[in-house]
């Protein structure tokens, strides 16, 4: 996201003057790893920072972003209609794969929407019992995160559903049944959200726009390119030259002045859980906090104690210098990725700086998979 990027990059410029105390104290952490059985080590943020500054600062920027024009070449439609229905109680974001609520502009465009509408604003999570070869762990940080997602939806005044089974088997009752004007969704390249994709837009009502917006990406996927890439050599230019359309500031989701005549179902976490068709061995890991306040704190962390040593030391198993925000990354809990292209913009040509290292790998390779 945009704010993070920004201060990623005042934090390298202080990273700089502070490089020895930091390996010593890379040095130490190292230590106690090892005598910790490998255990992650505590995490505590630089010298002279008080924990928890990331928060507060992306917070305050948020705010100054209200206001922000939403770029319609972040969506495309994928229904013929696509005006709001007429009489209609409320629009629904349809959360798959960008499971947080800021800086998802799949939900930004949802509350614009509503917003312009007059209407009140869903959100839904099609929760199925069994997805690939998903664990317990997995299964459960999700589930975790997503009560995170459900205390900041109740703080703003939007009503949170979370729907068991096949998307298809739900959602579309559930629209008919809460008079749905709009479906807003996120992107997935997956072959089986392409699918869940396909079969929902068959059986919504013909009347409903159902519209699709690329929350995940910095530049939208059908606007970075139109044919498969192979290697990151021909899609690299495409994407840089979008950066500047794309790479804007990301409002806020605020309190929702209108609200549902009815109340959203309360959740059973415990039985959730419980349900669940998965490997139940595979435990849960201590390290990792579920949720975007979790991935926050990771990446203050990582900005404060590990970035400067990345590009050089990434590989060496026996350095703690990678970001270990993988988890958060997979579940989408938090548009960490934004970051790294801004910074690849601003910091081309050196090849030592960890910014430019990360970036890379995770904005101009990670395209070709999508």
């Amino acid at each position: 996201m945009f704010h993070i990027r920004v201060l990623i990059f005042r934090s390298i410029r202080d990273l700089t003057t502070n490089m020895s105390a930091n390996k010593n104290n890379l040095k130490r952490q190292m230590k106690s790893t090892i005598s910790a059985g490998g255990k992650q080590p505590k995490l505590t943020g630089e010298k002279g920072k008080e924990s928890g500054w990331l928060l507060k600062e992306v917070a305050e920027l948020r705010r100054a972003a209200q206001g922000c024009e939403f770029n319609k070449k972040r969506l495309r439609y994928l229904s013929d209609t696509q005006k709001v229905k007429q009489s209609s109680q409320g629009v629904l974001y349809w959360m798959s794969r960008d499971q947080r609520i800021q800086d998802n502009w799949a939900l930004i465009y949802s509350q614009q929407l509503a917003l312009a509408e007059k209407l009140p604003l869903h959100i839904c999570f099609c929760l199925v019992p069994k997805f690939l070869d998903a664990t317990y762990r997995q299964y459960a940080f999700m589930l975790k995160g997503l009560q995170e997602v459900v205390k900041e939806c109740k703080s703003l005044d939007i009503e949170f559903h979370l729907l068991s089974g096949e998307p298809v088997h739900n959602l579309p009752a559930f629209v008919k049944s809460w008079n749905i004007g709009a479906v807003v969704t996120d992107f997935n390249p997956l072959r089986i959200s392409l699918q869940w994709i396909d079969t929902v837009k068959k059986h919504l009502p013909s009347d409903i726009p159902f519209i699709q917006v690329d929350a995940h990406n910095v530049v939208p996927c059908w606007e970075a390119s139109t044919k498969l890439e192979y290697g990151a050599r021909t899609i690299r230019g495409k994407i840089t030259k979008h950066l500047q359309e794309f790479l804007t500031d990301m409002p806020l989701v605020d309190t929702h002045p209108y609200c549902a005549s009815r109340a959203a179902k309360i959740i059973d976490w415990e039985e959730v859980l419980s349900s669940l068709e998965v490997d139940h061995n595979v435990c849960e890991v201590e390290w990792a906090q579920p949720g975007t306040t979790g991935g926050m704190f990771m990446l203050e962390s990582f900005i404060d104690q590990r970035l400067h040593i990345f590009a050089t030391h990434r590989n060496n198993p026996n350095s703690d210098a990678v970001s270990h925000l993988s988890p958060w990354i997979h579940a989408a809990s938090a548009a960490f990725r934004r970051k790294d292209a801004w910074l690849s913009a601003h910091v081309l040509g050196k090849e030592d700086s960890g910014v430019d290292c990360i970036s890379r790998r995770s904005l101009v390779y990670r395209y070709i998979s999508e």
